[in-house]
C-alpha cells in the first residue's frame, strides 16, 4: 500500500498520533461512552492497477466499574461490622484495611464482616479501602471510615429497700 489512513464510522474520538499510523491508538470522544460499539476503519490505499482496500475493526465499549461502599457502626463490646458494596460493571470486589482487622467469610465480595483488631478499638474509626476490577477497564476505588462507638450505658437509680409488709 502507499498509504493508510484510520477513520471512524460511528465515533467521535480522534486517533493519536496521528489516523496515518499503521497502529494509532483510538481516543474516545465523551460522545462515545454512548455507544456500545464503536466501528474504526483502516482503509489502504494504492496507487496503480489494485483497488483500495477498506478493513473495518469493532471496538466493544464497556463501563468502568463503580463501587459504594456501607458499613454499620463497630461498637467497642461487640466489635463487628457488616460491610457491603454496592457495585456495578465489577469482575471482583476486594477489600482491604491498613491497620489490621479480619474479614469474615474472606475479603473478596460485596457483602461481609469485619471484626477489628484490640488495638483498633481505642481508635475513633477504621478505614476500610474497597478495590473493584473489571474486564479491560482500569481498576477503581473507593474507601469507608467504619466509626467504634461506645456501647449504650443505663442506670436504673439506686437501690430502694421495700418491706412486704408495708403496702
Amino acid at each position: 500500500y502507499d498509504s493508510l489512513v484510520w477513520s471512524t464510522l460511528n465515533g467521535g474520538g480522534i486517533f493519536s498520533p496521528s489516523p496515518n499510523e499503521e497502529e494509532p491508538t483510538y481516543v474516545p470522544a465523551s460522545s462515545d461512552t454512548g455507544l456500545a460499539v464503536i466501528t474504526l476503519q483502516a482503509s489502504f490505499f494504492q496507487e496503480g492497477v489494485c483497488p483500495d482496500q477498506q478493513f473495518p475493526v469493532q471496538v466493544i465499549l464497556r463501563d468502568p466499574a463503580r463501587i459504594n461502599p456501607t458499613a454499620t457502626d463497630i461498637c467497642r463490646n461487640n466489635p463487628t461490622s457488616s460491610i457491603n458494596a454496592n457495585a456495578t460493571n465489577e469482575q471482583s470486589v476486594t477489600w482491604s484495611s491498613v491497620t489490621g482487622g479480619a474479614f469474615s467469610p474472606s475479603n473478596v465480595g460485596t457483602s461481609l464482616s469485619f471484626n477489628p483488631i484490640t488495638s483498633q478499638l481505642s481508635q475513633s474509626d477504621i478505614q476500610l479501602n474497597l478495590i473493584a476490577s473489571s474486564v479491560n477497564c482500569p481498576d477503581v476505588s473507593d474507601s469507608i471510615e467504619v466509626p467504634i462507638v461506645d456501647p449504650p450505658t443505663v442506670s436504673a437509680g439506686s437501690d430502694v429497700l421495700v418491706c412486704s409488709n408495708n403496702a
